[in-house]
């Protein structure tokens, strides 16, 4: 599975009017058809599947042009039956952007870039990891483009992951909001999630090493509304797990003094509901345990 924070999450930063190629069809289910693969709409929002691809680091460049313009369209594809090492995985993620860090949590031995992604059947009670409403690590200057999940222990029934499309989200406000957003930062930080304070909530996970520290009570700030470099898509870059206030005019200083306004944002992007221009869907199976590798963004404006 390839996550594509077209931010939703991420390549972009700075407001301005939307350019670009046309949308992808929204409301109809459609496959559409390129040389050698097959790409198929998962829901009315966002999401595809791509079937007849082998995913590596030596994949020929006219494949790559081909997943990375299906993820940037959709903003999440799902790549079944791979079976790739962690060094495999590093190695394809590279044709996509660079490395881009994952703090906090370690990687796996002899594979810096790669993460995993686990939790046993006997911590039932544990903190389910990545379970809440997020944008993967926005409390960095730059944070990824893209996530990649490798899934290795897939579970008969539940676990599903549902994504929610922060493009559909903008798309859904009335003009005069998307110009009052324009002049709001959002404060980005780790703080609920990996200060000291949290180190208990992660020790329930065996499989995974999270160490807390004081470094994530460090802010940054993003813009609210962004611009996609590529698809020049307009979107709300915000998730309720890592912004921690608002500053700007009207909804307060940076600080959870705007409360109110950054729930009202939590609602809005999150919001799912039975039709076909839903802004939330569920297009995909989350594994039990995975592994994870993140790309930098080559494009920040």
């Amino acid at each position: 599975m390839v996550g594509g924070y077209g931010k939703s999450r991420n390549e972009v930063e700075s407001p301005g009017p939307a350019t670009g190629p046309a949308q992808p069809p929204v409301g109809r289910r459609r496959r559409v058809r390129t040389v050698g693969i097959t790409v198929s709409q998962l829901t009315g929002v966002l999401g595809a599947r791509i079937d007849g691809l082998d995913l590596g680091p030596d994949m020929d460049p006219a494949e790559v042009a081909d997943l990375r313009s299906a993820l940037v369209a959709h903003e999440v594809v799902i790549v079944p039956g791979q079976t790739l090492s962690p060094g495999e995985q590093a190695g394809f993620s590279h044709l996509l952007g660079g490395f881009s860090p994952v703090p906090f949590v370690q990687p796996v031995p002899e594979h810096p870039e790669v993460i995993k992604v686990v939790k046993e059947a006997s911590e039932p009670e544990a903190f389910n990891f990545g379970g809440v409403w997020h944008s993967d690590f926005s409390f960095l200057d730059a944070p990824p483009a893209f996530t990649i999940l490798h899934a290795l222990d897939v579970p008969a029934v539940g676990g599903d992951t549902v994504w929610a499309s922060m493009t559909a989200a903008h798309e859904a406000l009335e003009s005069a909001d998307r110009e009052r957003l324009e002049e709001i930062t959002c404060v980005h930080s780790a703080s609920a999630s990996y200060s000291p304070a949290q180190q208990k909530l992660h020790a329930g996970l065996s499989g995974m090493d999270i160490r807390t520290s004081e470094s994530a009570e460090e802010t940054r700030e993003h813009p609210l509304l962004c611009t996609h470099p590529e698809t020049g898509r307009r979107s709300l870059y915000f998730n309720g797990t890592y912004v921690r206030g608002l500053r700007g005019p009207g909804v307060g200083d940076g600080t959870e003094s705007g409360a109110a306004e950054r729930s009202a944002c939590c609602d809005g992007c999150t919001t799912s509901r039975p039709t076909s221009g839903s802004r939330a869907d569920i297009v995909g199976r989350m594994a039990t345990s995975c592994c994870g590798t993140t790309v930098r963004p080559s494009t920040w404006r």
